[in-house]
């Protein structure tokens, strides 16, 4: 299938991103990969990100791959999607067309290349453009040899870093406080969220979500290494959303999905699951305070600060 009409690339109105915009959508690449993790999954799900020598971006996955039919779904019916944002951080539909942005404006020269692997078989998809129009877009699939047994998907598109090193650091900056119980990323071989030192405490707890009552685990971990200063973390589904200088020690906060994101995706919703999960970390400051009585900074600073979160 080559040379896909005008009107299935019916998105054109969205293919307009700045640079940054555009940076931006290679971390949703990365967060599909996550969001492609099994329910079922056990053990260290890995996401591998590189960038190669002539500028290619790479990002592999051993998850659940799309098949033929989602791929076409999604490119008939862009925003087709059937992620929960209660459970899912990127945004397979827009996030994933904004990719072919690289397409248009390096026509004839970035690629954007997709390969998964499926029980039913392997395909590969390759988006490129001859302009710079949204009709110059091209598609070509191909029913390709598993080169793997474990299924997940390969995403590259070619020819679209410039500057590696800036790459990289923003890579960095996005995920390092990202929860590596959810997924571990590595970045050329390293990885890039090690989990906070210290001592990590996940709680269930109970929430009210869509009319139902469902339990997710609340998780903090606390660094009292004595250092003079550390950090609070505020974490949502694995994401940083705030970070403040903490005295004494180091605290991060693990909310669960249940504890939505505003629309901008920079804060927290204010509503009776987040209540909710912070008297469950009140509850685990308390029950570390019981095993660490000694400790001033825990005892003192850390309900204080968890305090003013509440406002």
């Amino acid at each position: 299938m080559n040379g896909i009409s005008k009107n299935i690339f019916s998105f054109g109105k969205y293919l307009c991103w700045t640079v940054l915009e555009l940076v931006y959508t290679l971390i949703d690449v990365i967060s599909n990969s996550i969001d492609a993790r099994p329910d079922e999954y056990h053990g260290d799900y890995k996401i591998k990100a590189s960038i190669d020598l002539v500028g290619d971006f790479i990002v592999k996955d051993y998850g659940k791959s799309m098949s033929l039919e989602d791929m076409l779904t999604l490119l008939i019916i862009p925003f087709a999607t059937e992620k929960d944002p209660l459970t899912h951080i990127g945004r397979f539909g827009l996030g994933f067309l904004s990719t072919l942005n690289y397409c248009l404006r390096n026509p004839e020269l970035s690629k954007v290349k997709v390969n998964t692997v499926t029980k039913e078989g392997a395909y590969s998809f390759t988006f490129s453009s001859k302009s710079s129009e949204v009709s110059g877009l091209e598609l070509e699939i191909k029913r390709s040899r598993p080169i793997r047994k474990k299924t997940g998907t390969t995403v590259r598109i070619t020819k679209c870093i410039n500057s590696k090193n800036d790459l990289k650091k923003y890579i960095k900056n996005q995920f390092e406080n990202f929860s590596p119980r959810r997924a571990k990323i590595y970045l050329e071989g390293k990885l890039v969220n090690p989990e906070l030192e210290g001592d990590a405490y996940y709680f269930p707890q109970k929430f009210n979500i869509r009319g139902r009552q469902m339990q997710q685990d609340v998780g903090i971990i606390i660094n009292n290494s004595g250092k003079k200063n550390g950090t609070l973390y505020v974490t949502s589904q694995g994401i940083q959303i705030e970070g403040h200088v903490l005295y004494g020690a180091g605290l991060k906060i693990d909310f669960p999905p249940a504890v939505l994101l505003s629309i901008g995706r920079d804060e927290l919703k204010k509503d009776e699951n987040y209540a909710a999960a912070l008297d469950k970390v009140f509850e685990m400051v308390a029950y570390y305070i019981r095993d660490h009585k000694k400790s001033k900074v825990v005892s003192e600073v850390f309900p204080a600060t968890i305090a003013s979160l509440a406002g």
